[in-house]
């Protein structure tokens, strides 16, 4: 039984065992991870495998990624649209669906209790994962799935953005934090080119080319 828990800030994660993921979206659906997350001396870019047991052996695939980089959107904004502030969550891929979603971190005090055999009870700590999906969801088009390996070499492998034309009627109040909140854009960098992904679309984004 749970009898607190406290959310993590990314930083406070490295090194750290994992041993639970939850499906938000479903029920707070319950993973296993047993996966021990990267050191500081690593990129935070690394895979999970999520097992989940009922009748039968369920198994998802998520990359996490770093959120190193993630700082094009002010804490101001990414308050009012996301309920959070920078470096307070990531971003993960599930392979499988190609479904971007949302990653944070949170220690759980876990109370075991004794039986009357002498196994004393008390509480252990355990570090866990919730994701959830953004509304309406993000999905990577199947030919860049089988690119993702690619993002976990990247240094800044994400941000968050908005359309530019958004901004400008943002910035004359032609638009409001719902309508940022419905288009948020994740501009991902797969080597030499980027991708980015909104509500019903993506595109794919060149490097600049001198002649």
């Amino acid at each position: 039984m749970t009898i607190s828990s406290k959310t993590l800030p990314i930083g406070k994660v490295s090194g750290r065992y994992l041993d639970f993921a939850y499906d938000c979206d479903h029920g707070w659906c319950k993973y296993l991870v047993a996966t021990k997350a990267p050191d500081d001396h690593h990129l935070f870019n690394f895979d999970l495998e999520l097992v989940l047991t009922s009748k039968k052996v369920t198994k998802v695939h998520l990359l996490v990624l770093d959120n190193y980089g993630d700082e094009h959107m002010p804490d101001e904004i990414r308050e009012e649209i996301l309920s959070t502030t920078m470096f307070k969550e990531t971003l993960g891929i599930l392979r499988e669906s190609g479904e971007i979603v949302r990653v944070s971190f949170m220690e759980e005090k876990v109370l075991h209790v004794g039986c009357p055999e002498g196994a004393p009870g008390g509480v252990t700590k355990l570090t866990c994962l919730a994701f959830n999906r953004f509304e309406p969801g993000l999905v990577v088009p199947p030919a860049y799935r089988e690119r993702l390996d690619e993002l976990k070499s990247q240094k800044r492998p994400y941000y968050l953005t908005f359309p530019e034309k958004l901004l400008f009627n943002f910035a004359t109040r032609w638009a409001s934090y719902n309508d940022l909140l419905r288009n948020v854009v994740v501009d991902l960098d797969f080597h030499g080119r980027r991708l980015q992904v909104w509500a019903d679309s993506y595109r794919e984004v060149g490097g600049w080319q001198y002649h």
